[in-house]
């Protein structure tokens, strides 16, 4: 094997050329014919740079970019370096670490993929079963669509639009008829067939759509106060013309229907039985 150097000036006689050769060899691209591609770089092998300024193994010299980018290229211009990975793309394989690292990403971003480090927060706030949350803190999602204590005349629970199908108080507890409308419920007998009671009235009206609670919480310190006021943990019973008494049906044919418990003196529980008995 030939030194690995180039070529002595008036030396190397009889292998001047062999030198040259295995020179050029190591890292350019020959078939040993008329080729285009002979000349072409096969591996590039850099040798490491040190600490003196200008030692740095490659610098690339600030130019102007192709108009038309091209695969596998990267250019270097004002301060920023292009890694062609496709038609206009960057495409890097790893981490890129650094300080400082900044800037918008103007291309395809669905590809995007691993942890921001600085996004601590959503760039628009998005809602949560209602609840506001921006990424800047932890939510509490209540477990019932109950936030907090209802209002006097009030309900809170789950609640639905339906048609009143005649004038209704609010407060009052109501049957569904068979028209798809809600009426007064009574107890008075089973032959009315005012029941069973399957929801509260939140509004007074005579027609149109209104909210009735289905399942929850009612408050009333109007309708309950003073005399009337409910008496804590005891039954809730369907009454007559809507009402709601803590008195169980006593007389011949009246229904009996528990339409759930007295959790404050002015508040009930809503959760009705669709099972009923009759008095005899």
């Amino acid at each position: 094997m030939a030194d690995q150097r180039l070529p002595i000036v008036d030396s190397d006689d009889g292998t001047w050329g062999e030198i040259l050769n295995q020179f050029l060899y190591k890292e350019h691209y020959d078939t040993g014919l008329n080729d285009s591609a002979n000349g072409g770089h096969k591996t590039v092998t850099l040798r490491p740079g040190n600490t003196a300024a200008g030692s740095a193994p490659l610098k690339f010299s600030s130019g102007d970019l192709m108009t038309a980018p091209e695969a596998g290229a990267i250019e270097y211009y004002s301060g920023s370096f292009y890694i062609r990975g496709g038609t206009d793309a960057l495409s890097v394989v790893g981490n890129i670490t650094g300080n400082n690292l900044s800037g918008t990403n103007t291309g395809d971003q669905t590809t995007v993929s691993g942890n921001a480090g600085s996004a601590t927060v959503l760039q628009t706030a998005r809602n949560i079963n209602g609840i506001s949350f921006n990424g800047s803190a932890d939510i509490t999602v209540p477990t019932l669509p109950i936030s907090s204590a209802p209002t006097t005349q009030t309900g809170q629970g789950t609640i639905v639009a339906i048609t009143y199908g005649e004038s209704i108080t609010i407060g009052a507890a109501l049957y569904a008829k068979s028209d798809g409308t809600v009426c007064n419920a009574d107890m008075t007998s089973i032959a009315t067939g005012k029941i069973p009671c399957m929801g509260i009235a939140l509004a007074t009206a005579s027609s149109g759509s209104h909210d009735v609670l289905l399942v929850g919480t009612y408050k009333d310190s109007t309708k309950w106060t003073g005399g009337t006021a409910l008496t804590v943990g005891g039954m809730c019973y369907l009454s007559t013309s809507g009402g709601i008494t803590q008195t169980q049906p006593s007389s011949t044919d009246n229904v009996i229907q528990v339409l759930g418990i007295a959790i404050a003196s002015d508040t009930i529980l809503f959760k009705p039985t669709y099972s009923y008995i009759t008095h005899t």
